[in-house]
């Protein structure tokens, strides 16, 4: 254990230093990252601005016709949407349209964001290339768009179920002395955070890997022979559960940028939808270890004492 008395105790954050693993961002309830506020803010400011720059020249039709969709975008929104008298509306001049955006995008709550956001993507004459600029900004959000059917549609990534399943498992990993997995968690968490798709995949694998040598210290240091281990023991009942991790192990031990270095691409060819789901999964597997590990133990301590193997940092 840390020396709580040492400069490196003294840096870690609150949580840290109560071992707390935190929830990745995309699975805050209800909340946008401020990464994607700004992502998305960036873009419009941009293009509101180029628009209007451009309509100053009459040689460029292209600027006329997008700015009429942002007036029309505009003015629409505030009379039949939020039912503002038609004469207490602001002209959609530069200034009025790019307030309007920011105002909505930086500090509106997360629904209206989204609200306003979707109501844009469904505006008549919506440019194709802005629709895809917009969706791009969506990797760092819990949400997508879905152009599958008519209208279009922002849809959530990660559902309510997810996350309350996900933040009991972290309390009952929390309460355990798996500090290695707890650590790994962490890390896969800022990973996530910051768009490191592949660094959190990795962590949160790393996590299961520690966990399960932990419970089990006889297994080797790969995960693939400590849940051999393990399903030997008796505390993996289901070969197919078993089975199923051990797939999703190779998986990431296939893929490049992963768990092994790039070789032939620039970056590993995971997203935010693979890193979320293998985080949660990973999170739910370690909980499931541990429950089983206690269960085993409470069985052992029927016959006779022993120390539990949960003493110490387990990597």
């Amino acid at each position: 254990m840390m020396d709580k008395g040492s400069k490196e105790w003294r840096n870690l954050t609150f949580s840290q230093r109560e071992d707390k693993a935190l929830l990745p961002e995309p699975l805050q309830a209800g909340e946008l990252t401020t990464k994607f506020r700004n992502r998305v803010w960036r873009f419009f400011e941009t293009t509101i601005a180029r628009c209007y720059e451009m309509d100053d020249n009459p040689q460029v039709w292209l600027g006329r016709e997008r700015t009429d969709f942002w007036e029309n975008c505009f003015l629409d929104y505030h009379f039949n949407i939020l039912d503002i008298p038609h004469d207490s509306i602001s002209d959609a001049d530069e200034i009025s349209v790019r307030n309007w955006v920011r105002t909505v995008v930086l500090e509106k709550d997360s629904h209206e964001v989204l609200t306003v956001l979707e109501y844009i993507l469904r505006f008549p004459n919506m440019p194709e290339d802005w629709t895809e600029d917009i969706k791009r900004c969506f990797e760092f959000a819990p949400y997508a768009i879905d152009q599958s059917s008519e209208p279009v549609c922002i849809v959530a990534t990660t559902s309510k179920e997810m996350k309350e399943s996900v933040v009991r498992s972290l309390a009952n990993i929390n309460q355990s002395e798996l500090t290695g997995a707890k650590s790994h968690f962490r890390d896969a968490t800022q990973a996530l955070n910051n768009n490191n798709f592949a660094g959190s995949i990795r962590e949160s694998i790393h996590a299961v890997e520690a966990a399960a040598r932990k419970i089990d210290p006889e297994s080797s240091k790969g995960l693939g022979a400590a849940l051999n281990s393990l399903e030997n023991r008796g505390m993996l009942k289901h070969s197919a559960l078993a089975e199923g991790f051990k797939k999703l192990y190779g998986y990431t031990s296939d893929e490049e940028g992963i768990r092994h270095p790039l070789i032939d691409s620039e970056a590993a060819n995971v997203g935010f939808d693979e890193a979320i789901f293998m985080y949660g999964a990973c999170v739910s597997f370690v909980d499931y270890l541990v429950s089983k590990h206690r269960q085993l133990e409470e069985m052992s301590a029927d016959n006779e004492p022993r120390e539990s193997s949960f003493r110490g940092d387990e990597g």
